[in-house]
């Protein structure tokens, strides 16, 4: 399979993220929403278990789970994450020599009318201040049928095109019109790290999950005393004292 063929690298370049033309990842759909049950199920027996998102307002929002690095439990996410074609469409699109796994996360929307997980607008940058430029990018891959109706990801297309000195306010992208993500179960959009994208709240009847993996430049280094060193991968960068990143936790996944 080739991956490049099915993502427009103008349209990348132009508007910071792209989408696939057709789904790449059916055939992996089945047991990536089996792995997300057993890993809920299993949570408190996992010998590693992942990163699990807290609500902190559940006035402002509930019915939302969000797993990160469930690569560390799962290894079929492992194997996905790890994958050297996909480190090679990261490194087309970044345009680098060298991409390493950043992260993983599955996002469940759980469905109902009253549902108020909606994701506000964000660029993921704003999170990810601690490392020393903004050469990332995220896949994510539909693991249900996406539209508006079950909270589908929109895109602000041309905001990555954002001064540096601005990362972290994203109080502009209240001016761009999003640009939503619709289609099948195994579809795939990848959007840069600068980026806008938000989602809204899950009101279908059916529950709505997806898999995200984030990639960087290898070489990047990670940034201490930013507002993102409570950003929960900061404590495993165990080599803070010469700002290089943890092999262990954070692989290189692919080298031209």
């Amino acid at each position: 399979m080739h991956l490049e063929d099915a993502f427009d690298f103008e349209y990348w370049f132009r508007y910071g993220f792209a989408i696939a033309d057709r789904p790449l990842l059916v055939s992996k759909v089945d047991v990536l929403r089996a792995e997300y049950k057993r890993l809920i199920f299993d949570f408190d027996k996992l010998p590693r278990p992942p990163v699990r998102y807290q609500i902190g307002d559940p006035c402002k929002q509930n019915n939302l789970e969000m797993l990160s690095h469930p690569h560390w439990s799962s290894p079929i996410v492992e194997q996905i994450a790890l994958w050297p074609d996909l480190g090679r469409l990261a490194a087309d699109l970044l345009g680098v020599q060298r991409i390493r796994l950043w992260g993983t996360s599955f996002i469940c929307k759980y469905s109902g009318a009253a549902s108020k997980n909606q994701v506000s607008w964000h660029r993921d940058m704003s999170f990810w201040q601690c490392l020393s430029a903004p050469r990332l990018l995220t896949f994510w891959v539909a693991l249900d049928p996406v539209s508006p109706v079950n909270g589908c990801m929109e895109f602000a297309a041309g905001s990555h095109r954002v001064e540096a000195a601005n990362v972290g306010s994203d109080a502009d992208l209240d001016d761009y019109d999003g640009h939503p993500l619709v289609g099948p179960p195994g579809i795939i959009s990848v959007h840069h790290c600068l980026t806008g994208h938000r989602s809204g709240p899950n009101r279908s009847g059916i529950d709505r999950l997806a898999l995200t993996i984030h990639y960087m430049d290898a070489d990047l280094q990670y940034v201490p005393g930013t507002p993102s060193d409570t950003h929960i991968n900061v404590p495993l960068i165990a080599h803070r004292n010469n700002n290089k990143l943890d092999e262990a936790y954070f692989p290189v996944v692919y080298t031209t």
